[in-house]
């Protein structure tokens, strides 16, 4: 992982204590990205959270908590980009998605009132300890 593919130093300095799988597949999600021309200014928006900072956004999953997920932008993606990086990720990761509606989904696309973004999530299989605070 590389310092440059994070907004801030801090979700870089967490992206290490996520699981090991969930960094996998993060680093496959920025090379992707990369080898399709996409430059941006930060890929990873989110990594690790704490209890308090998940209060504090409203969360209502546990997934950032227990270190498996993260959040790529989509600023400056076209759909077709957008499309075409959920089918890479669902292809090569799909099933490890976290259980939504009864089924794994590994990627959510959505907007949760801070941005549209990819908010990528593994199952429980995955969790990690809860780090309470840094």
């Amino acid at each position: 992982m590389k310092r440059e593919w994070f907004k801030t130093q801090k979700e870089y300095d967490r992206a290490s204590l996520m699981h090991p799988k969930a960094q996998e597949v993060l680093v496959f999600t920025v090379e992707w990205l990369i080898s399709k021309g996409h430059k941006a200014a930060y890929y990873i928006t989110e990594t690790v959270t704490t209890p308090d900072e998940d209060k504090k956004f409203n969360r209502v999953s546990d997934t950032h908590r227990t270190r498996r997920a993260f959040d790529v932008s989509t600023k400056g993606m076209s759909l077709e980009l957008i499309n075409d990086l959920m089918t890479a990720l669902n292809k090569k990761f799909g099933p490890l998605g976290a259980i939504s509606q009864g089924k794994p989904r590994l990627v959510i696309y959505h907007n949760s009132g801070y941005g549209w973004h990819f908010h990528v999530q593994l199952n429980r299989s995955f969790a990690l300890p809860v780090i309470a605070q840094f």
